[in-house]
C-alpha cells in the first residue's frame, strides 16, 4: 500500500533497481538498472537534494572460523530471506549455530519446511527464551556453550566454549551461522560522517553530526521494527529542525530472555 501511494504521488519520485554508491556534499551518485526492450541496461544518475536520510539497514557479522566462506556455510539472515522470498534452502539437512534467540526461530521454520536440523548450537551457556522452549517441544536437538570450529563442504565441526578441540562433527548440507548486527554505514562515512566502536553491541555505530543528513532505522542502531519506524520519524524531525521524540527499542516478552552474545570467534 505504501509503495502504491508513493508511486502515485506527484511530489515523490521512486527509483527501483537503484543503489546509491556515493554521497558528495548533498549529491547522491547512484547506479540504476533500467529495463529497455526487455533487456537490463545500467546507468549512473546524480541526485541533488536539500536533505538526505539514510536508512540503509544492517548486515550480520559472519563468525570467524576456518572455512567460514566454504560452500554450504550461509549467514542466518541470508538463509532466512532465501527461504522466505524464494522457498529455497541449500539442502535437506542443516546445523544452526547461533548466539541469539533468533537462531531458534529460524531453526523452527526450517524444521517446519522439511529441513532436517541436526543440532542448534548456541555460544551462550544455558540460554533462556520462549523460542528455545518451542524448539525443545518440537524435538530439536539443542547444545549450549558451543561454537562453530571449522568447515569444509558437507562437513562441519563445533567445539565447546573455551576449548579448541572438536566436540562434535556433522555431515550435513549446510551450516547456518549467526553473528551480531553491524549497521550499514558506508554511505554515512562516504558523506564525511564518523563512527566509533560500541563494545557493548560489538559493532561500529555512527557518531557526530552532518548538516542536512540523518541516519534512521537499523543503520542507526535500532533493532525492533517499531523502533526503526519511529527512528525514521525522529530523523525526519531532525532534518526539519523539529523536536525528536524518544525511541523505545524493546520487544514484548523479552525482559526475561538471555541477551545476544558477541559474534563467535574460533
Amino acid at each position: 500500500r505504501l509503495a502504491g501511494r508513493l508511486i502515485g504521488d506527484s511530489t515523490a519520485t521512486v527509483l527501483v533497481r537503484t543503489e546509491v554508491l556515493d554521497i558528495d556534499g548533498m549529491r547522491a551518485i547512484a547506479h540504476q538498472v533500467e529495463i529497455v526492450d526487455g533487456a537490463p541496461r545500467g546507468r549512473i544518475v546524480a541526485i541533488d537534494a536539500g536533505r538526505i536520510l539514510l536508512a540503509t539497514g544492517s548486515t550480520q557479522r559472519l563468525p570467524v572460523f576456518p572455512g567460514n566462506r566454504a560452500p554450504g556455510v550461509i549467514p542466518a539472515i541470508e538463509a532466512y530471506h532465501l527461504a522466505k522470498r524464494y522457498g529455497v534452502a541449500l539442502g535437506p539437512t542443516a546445523v544452526v549455530a547461533t548466539q541469539s534467540n533468533y537462531g531458534y526461530r529460524l531453526a523452527l521454520r526450517l524444521h517446519d519446511a522439511g529441513v532436517a536440523v541436526a543440532r542448534v548450537v548456541d555460544t551462550r551457556l544455558v540460554p533462556q527464551s520462549r523460542f528455545i522452549d518451542f524448539a525443545k517441544a518440537t524435538g530439536l536437538t539443542l547444545a549450549s556453550g558451543q561454537y562453530p570450529l571449522a568447515a569444509r563442504p558437507g562437513h562441519f565441526s563445533v567445539a565447546n566454549v573455551g576449548s579448541t578441540a572438536a566436540a562434535a562433527s556433522f555431515e550435513v548440507s549446510q551450516l547456518i551461522v549467526g553473528g551480531a548486527w553491524q549497521p550499514e554505514l558506508t554511505l554515512w562515512m562516504r558523506a564525511g560522517g564518523s563512527v566509533r566502536w560500541d563494545s557493548a553491541r560489538g559493532a561500529l555505530v555512527a557518531t557526530g553530526h552532518l548538516p542536512n543528513l540523518a541516519v534512521a532505522g537499523s543503520s542507526a542502531g535500532q533493532a525492533k521494527m517499531l523502533a526503526c519506524a519511529n527512528s525514521g520519524r525522529a530523523a525526519q524531525a531532525q532534518l526539519f529542525g523539529e523536536a525528536r521524540e524518544a525511541i523505545e527499542d524493546s520487544e514484548t516478552g523479552t525482559a526475561l530472555e538471555t541477551p545476544d552474545s558477541p559474534t563467535p570467534l574460533a
